[in-house]
């Protein structure tokens, strides 16, 4: 499970990684332009990423109904 956890974060770096590659002009215009805009939306992102933490890792295997990859076998 750490090798699917690692893998997820390599992952969302080689996508930041190539979004900046491809849009990095118009990025930095817009960062520069609407920094508002920016803010909302890292803050927006962070609050999504917080409640799916809080639900997998809180809720979800206290209640027993988000380790599905246990009860399909994927994990030993």
């Amino acid at each position: 499970m750490s090798i699917q956890g690692l893998g997820q974060i390599a992952l969302m770096a080689i996508l930041f990684l190539l979004m900046l590659g491809v849009f990095r002009n118009r990025l930095g215009r817009w960062a520069n332009e609407k920094p508002y805009q920016a803010e909302l939306v890292s803050a927006i992102a962070l609050i999504i990423g917080g409640a799916f933490f809080l639900f997998y890792w809180g809720i979800g295997m206290s209640l027993n109904i988000s380790n599905w990859g246990f009860k399909m076998g994927w994990y030993h």
